[in-house]
């Protein structure tokens, strides 16, 4: 039984990847074009011929520390979809906000949070970006205010035999 629901996870992760490698293709074509060079079927996730991403991490309710990716590869993005709408979203302290704090919406005070909506997908650096997540009030895994599904492409993995020679 684990074993088909584990098929059925599988499924939506790779559509989900092929959606958003269509929309990375659209509005970042470099990074995209960067990511989907080298070909290898063995460590890509997604049905579509070009397959950018080589990893999906989800995360429900989850509040991340400051940080930059160093582990993803130089040249490409990650992308960042949010699933589900936020059912328990009754104050602000039930949201949990998208962090990148090098940039600026009025050109001086740094930081902008972005309350990423159902269905949103947000195309970021990681590997040079610093960002984070604010967490939930009341983070509970059986009703998650929040999932969200980051694709990416890790460090080498976009070299034929992962950067061996």
């Amino acid at each position: 039984m684990l074993l088909f629901q584990e098929k059925i996870l599988e499924d939506r992760i790779y559509r989900q990847a092929d959606i958003a490698a269509a929309c990375m293709k659209k509005y970042a074509p470099q990074a995209f074009q960067n990511m989907a060079k080298h070909k290898n079927p063995s460590c890509r996730i997604g049905y579509s011929k070009e397959q950018p991403f080589s990893g999906s991490t989800m995360t429900l309710d989850y509040a991340a520390h400051h940080h930059r990716d160093v582990g993803n590869m130089m040249g490409g993005a990650t992308a960042i979809t949010t699933l589900i709408p936020n059912k328990r979203k009754k104050n602000k302290r039930e949201t949990s906000l998208h962090v990148l704090s090098s940039y600026s919406l009025d050109g001086s005070t740094p930081g902008v949070a972005i309350d990423l909506p159902a269905g949103s997908l947000c195309l970021e650096v990681s590997r040079e970006e610093y960002h984070g997540s604010t967490r939930v009030a009341h983070p509970w895994r059986f009703t998650p205010s929040r999932i969200a599904v980051v694709f990416y492409q890790g460090n080498l993995l976009n070299y034929k035999n992962h950067g061996r020679k």
